[in-house]
């Protein structure tokens, strides 16, 4: 016994070659053994069920076990089971997550509280009175079915919540594998869906994703120790990462924020349409549902955008461009049967891409924050790859500083976003918005990010029909989207030389207005660090001092002293600092005196 339990606990060493799934069945195996041992054999009217994670097969090291012992009411020995279990645990270290109740207690505890109810959707049978654990299963499990109106709201408040207060497993550097928005606990929300009769079980696509997350978790626990610890740290993952065979650190990130963003986009989808079942239908919507046109071959039902009856996806390459615009425009999600048509029929976009299809790409990044969650549907089902090949590179690449909030790839789809706030103050929105998309996409080639996308973009814009001169322009908006923060924040603004070369580097007015539109659009997108008054008004006058060389004007000199400052001139000895508080923005003014020296 106590062999087993040290096993169980990840002390014994007899599992240190056992990982992902083969660990867990392990760990199962040992579990049950070591209960079903301590349960003996009471007789009927008395069982003991594994609910939650340990009820679901999936415990890891140091994992407690969650336990209920039903009875039927009638047996006087309850205590005395009970201690039989409890207590020869708690001596071995073992957590325990456990109650003692007769089914209408349970039933009536599962009505008041949640997480009991999710946890007793996912219970199994250890020992004892299998009649009476599946009279308890079932009755658990139609309540929850009946009071799935009410129910199912709250399991949605649930899983937002998590999501505000743990952030989303595919944009985090230390991700909470389990209660992060895409990790584990959405995926058990979907089955409690599935449970309720109201959506399909989670497809074969997100139970791979959650099995990653599952092994990923299972070394995580191992490291700790068995401590009660969830997050993938990043002093763990060239360890985490040998264990299960990925090849480096950045291969496990991947996989991490891949198998995050497959589960997240799943629960969204779902839960939008079981939703739009839980609302009572207005009289309105009582007969044939209607369908509202959109745009050539797209109508909008049910609050979807879906394909028009007459809609033929192989011969119609733009198509999905089209749909995914018209979704975009209509604040609506593209329907699940639209995306799995197109995914399976939609013909090749032809090289180049006609006219119309590039006018619906950039008609799609135009809607700004609705493009965000449209584009994540074209990727999730292979169509944004098909559209632009090198968009592989990038997908749920992890980028590795504390400053980028995002995936490469989601990144430059959150730019594109933001930039269209900007569109109007451009003469060519067209290319901002294809500039902020395609800005970063180096970075899934080695080398440096921006020469790497100067290549591939170089490649890419005659494939979108852009005519030599609009494709130059985009070229050179990759190779200078750095220019304008750089230049700004780490040279002198009112030094004559920077603001001539940052004059030569753009080339032209149009160009540097689309990058300093591309370079707030960038920063907005990075993260919340990234952007600030103090960036903007020091990007600012330097666009604005640039544009003035451009019109050939004089650069502007360096400003004359203030008075105040030519009074800190004349009496400090040699060196003084003086802070002064700006009266706008939050900032402060720092003021240096010191020797004439390189």
């Amino acid at each position: 016994m106590t062999n087993r339990i040290a096993a169980l606990l990840g002390r014994s060493g007899e599992f240190d070659a056992t990982v992902g799934p083969a660990l867990r069945r392990a760990l199962v195996d040992v579990a049950d053994g070591v209960l079903r041992d301590l349960f003996g054999n009471p007789g009927a009217g008395v069982a003991l069920v594994a609910v939650g994670g340990y009820g679901r097969g999936e415990p890891a090291f140091g994992s407690d076990l969650d336990l209920l012992l039903v009875h039927n009411g009638r047996r006087d020995d309850i205590a005395q089971l009970a201690d039989a279990v409890w207590y020869p645990l708690w001596d071995a270290g073992v957590g325990l997550d456990h109650s003692v109740r007769t089914v209408a207690e349970a039933v009536a505890v599962a009505d008041g509280d949640l997480k009991a109810a999710l946890g007793l959707l996912d219970a199994r049978v250890v020992a004892g009175d299998h009649a009476l654990a599946a009279s308890l299963l079932e009755r658990v499990r139609g309540r929850w079915r009946a009071r799935a109106p009410r129910r199912l709201p709250e399991l949605a408040d649930m899983v937002a919540d998590r999501a505000r207060r743990h952030g989303e497993v595919a944009f985090l550097l230390e991700p909470d594998l389990k209660e992060a928005r895409g990790g584990l606990r959405d995926v058990h929300a979907l089955a409690a869906l599935a449970a309720a009769w109201v959506a399909e079980k989670p497809p074969e696509r997100v139970l791979a994703a959650y099995r990653v997350l599952l092994d990923i978790r299972g070394e995580v626990r191992r490291l700790a120790r068995g401590g009660e610890r969830n997050r993938l740290l990043l002093q763990d993952t060239a360890a985490v990462a040998a264990a299960l065979s990925y090849p480096d650190s950045s291969a496990l990130a991947h996989a991490t924020a891949d198998a995050g963003r497959t589960i997240s986009w799943t629960w969204d989808v779902t839960w939008y349409r079981v939703s739009a079942g839980l609302r009572p239908p207005s009289r309105w919507l009582r007969s044939r549902p209607a369908r509202r046109p959109l745009d050539e071959g797209v109508v909008e039902q049910n609050r979807e955008a879906q394909l028009a009856r007459d809609a033929d996806p192989a011969g119609d390459p733009t198509l999905t461009l089209r749909v995914a615009a018209a979704a975009a425009r209509a604040g609506v999600p593209i329907g699940r049967y639209a995306l799995d048509r197109l995914a399976r029929e939609a013909t090749p976009m032809p090289t180049p891409w006609p006219d119309a299809a590039r006018d619906a790409l950039v008609a799609l990044l135009a809607t700004g924050a609705p493009a965000v969650a449209v584009m994540e549907a074209l990727d999730q089902v292979g169509l944004l790859v098909r559209l632009l090949p090198e968009w592989e590179r990038v997908r749920s690449k992890p980028q590795r500083n504390p400053y980028h909030r995002f995936t490469v790839d989601r990144h430059l789809i959150e730019t594109a976003a933001a930039a269209a706030a900007a569109t109007r103050g451009v003469d060519r929105p067209d290319l901002l918005l294809l500039g902020a998309l395609l800005h970063d996409i180096g970075k899934g080639w080695p080398g440096d990010h921006t020469e790497a996308g100067i290549a591939v973009v170089g490649v890419i814009a005659p494939r979108l029909g852009l005519p030599p001169a609009d494709a130059e322009v985009l070229v050179t908006m990759v190779r200078h989207h750095l220019l304008l923060a750089e230049a700004a924040t780490r040279r002198d603004i009112d030094d004559v030389t920077t603001i001539e070369a940052v004059a030569r580097a753009a080339g032209s007015p149009r160009v540097l207005g689309l990058l300093h539109a591309l370079t707030e659009a960038d920063s907005l997108a990075t993260g919340p660090t990234a952007w600030s008054p103090w960036k903007a008004r020091l990007v600012g006058e330097l666009v604005s001092r640039t544009m003035a060389v451009y019109r050939g004007e004089q650069a502007p000199c360096p400003p004359a002293l203030t008075e105040r400052q030519r009074l800190l001139l004349a009496f400090a000895d040699e060196y003084a600092v003086v802070v002064n508080p700006l009266p706008d923005d939050g900032m402060f003014e720092i003021v240096v005196v010191a020797p004439d020296r390189p």
